[in-house]
């Protein structure tokens, strides 16, 4: 009876998903990552794709962080916690989006229409290219394209995305935009 109920609950506990928090960030990296489950006493490290992920840190049996290492590309990669042994077997966490910006630079009197790729940017309700507003012509949950304001000639700006304040990250810098 009271076994049952303790070997049902620990069954429980191993079916517990994992979430990653948040799930995309841009190739630069550094985009600090909470990864939520249980079973990661012993871990120590994390992988992104085949990159190795920067400050890991060891929280609790149930929460591990570290930094989105930097990549030359974009696109989905899956998340691993890593152990040293073969017991436990390395767990798949989940999946981390490094945004994608085409194109990345442009004229800086008339800039072209930009489409910034990604996850979750349905919910966008601004872009900024430094501190200025660009204009959003669409967006679903994977893309949003924005036509950027003039800008000064060669100089690099950040991308910033804006989400409503109910979102659990109001602003994130998707990457750089370079003026010509």
């Amino acid at each position: 009876a009271l076994s049952d109920q303790i070997k049902s609950q620990g069954a429980e506990a191993a079916a517990t998903a994992s979430k990653l928090a948040p799930q995309a960030g841009p190739p630069a990296g550094g985009t600090r990552v909470s990864i939520t489950g249980n079973g990661f006493n012993g871990a120590t490290k994390v992988n992104f794709g085949t990159l190795e992920a920067d400050h890991f840190e060891f929280v609790n049996d149930g929460l591990v962080r570290a930094n989105s290492p930097p990549t030359k590309t974009t696109g989905a990669v899956k998340v691993s916690v890593i152990y040293p042994t073969t017991t436990p077997a390395n767990k798949e966490v989940g999946t981390f989006f490094y945004y994608d910006i085409v194109p990345s630079h442009g004229d800086s009197a008339a800039p072209a229409p930009v489409t910034i790729t990604g996850i979750g940017l349905k919910a966008a309700n601004a872009v900024e290219f430094g501190t200025r507003d660009a204009k959003i012509r669409q967006a679903d949950d994977i893309c949003v394209a924005v036509d950027p304001p003039p800008g000064t000639k060669s100089t690099d700006v950040p991308i910033i995305v804006h989400f409503p304040v109910a979102s659990p990250t109001s602003t994130f810098v998707v990457g750089q935009y370079h003026y010509d």
